[in-house]
């Protein structure tokens, strides 16, 4: 018996991909304006912001999951490996972090931050400068010659036709990532053992001996748990 048995990694996969769907269902919804006054645009903003980081994750997940799929399911996961790279490098420069260089360029890039008139107006300066540091990152993502690599312009999103140009390309980029997580989903639960209620009492154990140092091998964990119940283990099977 090894610690296969208790599918951890492939369980992880599963908790992951549901945190990361939710997540997707609601920014879904909340990236489409629905006014233009203020409170809606920095709404948006924010919900921007939030979809980088998700699908961050996504991609971070899609490296490292491994899923065994018909020819259509591996081709529509490279296509979205690789249209996710873009919104990594958002998330990297100026959502999950923000890069110094990222920060100049957005104040190159909105000079009207540090204009006298508004420089008491705190709300109007708190979405200029979230909008500008995600246009530097959108407008970063370039070839060797410079032009962006998606839009091959450079975006405004209060330029309403690139507003459109980039929020129907993210809306469209969270439905088919969303299509893929229901797809690997449904992989993950038809290869997932649920277990019964006659081993409530073997998966207890289990969890009692969790340990939260991430340095601990967790098929030590699992030895101790199985040894305490007395139950035949191997635990060089579970190393």
């Amino acid at each position: 018996m090894s610690k296969d048995k208790y599918q951890i990694s492939r369980k992880a996969d599963y908790v992951g991909l549901k945190i990361i769907l939710n997540e997707l269902l609601t920014f879904e919804k909340d990236i489409h304006l629905t006014s233009a006054d203020k409170d809606s645009l920095a709404f948006q903003i924010r919900a921007t912001l939030n979809v980088f980081v998700s699908l961050h994750n996504l991609k971070d997940a899609i490296n490292k999951i491994r899923i065994k799929g018909d020819s259509d399911f591996v081709s529509k996961t490279r296509k979205l490996r690789k249209d996710l790279e873009f919104i990594s490098h958002i998330r990297n420069k100026g959502a999950g972090h923000i890069d110094q260089k990222i920060l100049e360029r957005a104040v190159q890039w909105h000079p009207h931050i540090f204009r006298d008139a508004t420089r008491e107006n705190d709300d109007y300066l708190t979405y200029e400068c979230y909008r500008a540091v995600i246009e530097s990152g959108i407008n970063s993502y370039i070839c060797k010659d410079g032009v962006q690599k998606v839009f091959e312009t450079e975006i405004d999103l209060l330029y309403p036709p690139n507003a459109k140009q980039f929020y129907g390309f993210l809306a469209e980029l969270i439905s088919i990532s969303i299509e893929w997580i229901h797809e690997t989903l449904d992989i993950l639960k038809s290869e997932i053992v649920y277990h019964t209620e006659e081993q409530v009492v073997e998966y207890a154990a289990i969890a009692a001996k969790t340990s939260f140092n991430l340095n601990v091998n967790w098929g030590q964990v699992l030895h101790r748990a199985r040894y305490k119940l007395n139950l035949k283990y191997s635990f060089e099977e579970s190393v």
